[in-house]
Parts: structure tokens; sequence; C-alpha cells
């Protein structure tokens, strides 16, 4: 086989690596290094912007990036290895809310983003944000803003409508 190609064959039981593909091979390593590097960096920048890199903060982020599925205490503990009692009792500790509260505000906050849009119905918005059912999602979002979806809707465009 030519030398100028890189290659590795499996002849009567041993392999035969050429210079090319040890070098291949050896830049591959150095580039998965560079990119496992750079994840990490990313890594440590959220736990900076979440201003907490604990695991708390690492189940925060998962949060918010599955808000929309069905997350439950247990599943949320498991993630961040924990047994799901403590970390009951350190998620309150850290953020001042119990788990399900805190996942609740995270979809209501993403609900009245939603709600901006006049052609969803609520309906759609309620499974788009992780609520099995529209009158739970009804009764959860009147319960942190004081308005049901309805009413906060009209209001965001009667505000449009002054301006």
């Amino acid at each position: 086989m030519p030398d100028d190609i890189p290659y590795c064959i499996y002849i009567h039981g041993r392999i035969v690596i050429n210079k090319k593909f040890k070098y291949f091979i050896m830049e591959l390593r150095n580039k998965m290094e560079e990119m496992l590097c750079r994840i990490i960096k990313t890594d440590r920048k959220l736990y900076k912007e979440t201003g907490d890199n604990s695991t708390i903060g690492y189940a925060i982020r998962y949060m918010e990036n599955n808000f929309n599925k069905d997350i439950s205490l247990d599943m949320a503990a498991n993630q961040v290895s924990m047994n799901s009692n403590y970390f009951s009792s350190l998620f309150r500790k850290k953020t001042g809310y119990s788990f399900v509260k805190y996942l609740q505000k995270l979809k209501i906050e993403k609900v009245k983003k939603l709600l901006s849009n006049p052609l969803k119905r609520n309906y759609e918005i309620a499974a788009e944000t992780g609520f099995e059912n529209d009158k739970y999602f009804c009764k959860v979002f009147k319960e942190l803003t004081g308005l049901t979806p309805l009413e906060y809707r009209e209001q965001l465009f009667r505000r449009t409508d002054m301006q």
C-alpha cells in the first residue's frame, strides 16, 4: 500500500498501520481534546451565568431545557445523582421554592411569551409548555399571575393598542 494515504488494515491477526494513519489518530485525539475543553469552558460559563456552580444550578438548567416535558422531582434528582428527598430540601434552600413551584413558575414565564401570539389557543400553549390539561394550566396560571390566560392576553393587547 502507498504510504501517502492513511490506512489501517487487519492482516493475518495483526493490525498494520502506516505513519499517516498514526498522525491522523494523533490529530483526531488533539481535536477531541480541544472540543472537550471548549465544552468544559462553556459549561463553566453557564455556571457563572446562573450564579450557581452547584448541582442545583445544573438541575435548573435541566429544567429550563426540558420544561415542556413531564419532569418529576425524581428525574431531576437523578440528573444530579442525588437522593430525591435531599435534592428537594437543597433545592428549596437554594431557590426559595419547592421543585414543583419553581417548575410551574418557569413554565408560566414561557406561557406569557407564547400568549403574545393571538393565533395560538390556550390548549396549544398548555401542551407546548408541558401542561397535560388546559384546566390545570389555567388554574396554575391564575394562581401565579392573578389573571386567567384570557385576561392576561387581553391586558397584553390593550397595552400594545395604547402604544
